[in-house]
């Protein structure tokens, strides 16, 4: 089989479900694998995560992380690089960079095939990384990629993700839209059992600073509790501080109404979107947004904020509301747990925006892509 190396700072592991990233990153080595490629991801491990460092994921999959120096994740690049170069490089495999926040520079090396961009994080790096690292990454993202990518091969999930991408200097035709490939639930039938009055959120937590504002969900939660007063907030992933999360949910006085599950597998999360009756994620920042269409595909709609040119959920399958505000979130969340008819409404259009993202379309499309870069190699 033909070699390939994917360079992804986080990896994906059967051990647990873990972010969007690492799902996309997984679901895309499989399709390779279906057409013909030993797959070999390397990887670091984020704090807090305990993941084996040599996994196999299947007969031509194999994921190995690598030591993080000083433990700060962003560092495992050149660690990265390293065992590569000690260990892979020999046998001339192809290489795709699954760019996460910022450039790898794996454009150095001439069997590089293609760059992953999920999104681009632009001014959103000071507010998440403070003025010294963030201006690092700034500076990365602003210059790195015109100047070592611009002739190098793009792949990106969205038309949103792509205007961004364009924007930031490199060129159009280079840039290739390849959405997630989601495992969705195909048995519809079962989205009709009675639901309870739950809102659900599974993904990462990082702190107040980060993309994903499940503390703005505990913030509204008050307001649903004088609604709807058995609410429930489940919450489930990966929490990095949880200490400030416990200290807003304190603050909020919704500490009966919280429940923490921790990383959750695939099955645990299924069995908790088919019982939810809200999928709310709201984000500062999404590239495509997977679990909104893993929620919906479980006939839950989804109540998150609107990001411009993101499109993954239309108004038939959720409410996504203006950043920040807090009211909207609460006032979305008590129409879909106390208007029965509203609810039902939305779930239909939740099951038939899931249905948009076929496997088997988006495996062919990495098929052309693959054959196509073949032949300009």
């Amino acid at each position: 089989m033909k070699k390939l190396v994917i360079f992804s700072l986080k990896g994906p592991s059967l051990e647990t479900a873990i972010g969007g990233a690492e799902v996309y990153i997984h679901e895309f080595a499989k399709s390779l694998e279906k057409i013909g490629y030993d797959v070999h991801i390397l990887s670091g491990m984020d704090k807090g995560e305990h993941f084996p460092n040599h996994e196999k994921l299947s007969d031509h999959i194999e994921v190995t992380r690598v030591k993080v120096p000083l433990k700060f994740l962003p560092f495992a690049v050149f660690t990265m690089h390293a065992y590569y170069l000690k260990h892979l490089k020999k046998d001339q495999p192809l290489v795709i960079e699954s760019q996460q926040v910022f450039p790898y520079l794996t454009s150095i090396y001439k069997n590089q095939i293609g760059t992953i961009i999920y999104h681009l994080t632009g001014g959103d790096f000071i507010r998440k990384q403070g003025i010294i690292m963030g201006s690092i990454g700034f500076i990365l993202e602003k210059l790195a990629l015109p100047i070592f990518y611009k002739s190098k091969n793009i792949i990106t999930i969205s038309d949103h993700t792509k205007n961004a991408i364009i924007a930031n200097g490199l060129k159009e035709d280079k840039i290739t839209i390849i959405p997630p490939i989601v495992e969705t639930n195909s048995d519809y039938s079962l989205n009709t059992q009675k639901r309870e009055n739950i809102v659900s959120y599974v993904g990462r937590f990082t702190g107040v600073n980060g993309n994903k504002k499940i503390d703005h969900v505990v913030q509204a939660f008050p307001e649903v509790l004088k609604n709807v007063p058995d609410a429930k907030l489940i919450i489930g992933g990966y929490i990095r501080n949880k200490s400030e999360l416990i200290e807003i949910i304190h603050n909020s006085g919704v500490e009966d109404a919280v429940e923490f599950i921790g990383i959750v597998s695939d099955n645990d999360k299924e069995k908790l979107l088919r019982k939810s009756k809200v999928f709310a994620s709201p984000s500062y920042q999404e590239g495509f947004g997977i679990t909104y269409i893993e929620a919906n595909s479980y006939g839950t709609p989804v109540v998150a904020y609107e990001i411009p040119g993101l499109d993954t959920v239309p108004d038939t399958a959720g409410y996504m509301v203006e950043k920040d505000d807090i009211k909207a979130l609460s006032a979305s969340m008590i129409e879909l747990l106390t208007d029965d008819e509203a609810w039902q409404k939305m779930s239909d259009g939740a099951v038939a925006n899931a249905k948009r993202f076929s496997k088997s379309a988006i495996e062919d499309r990495i098929k052309v892509y693959m054959n196509e870069v073949n032949q300009d190699a």
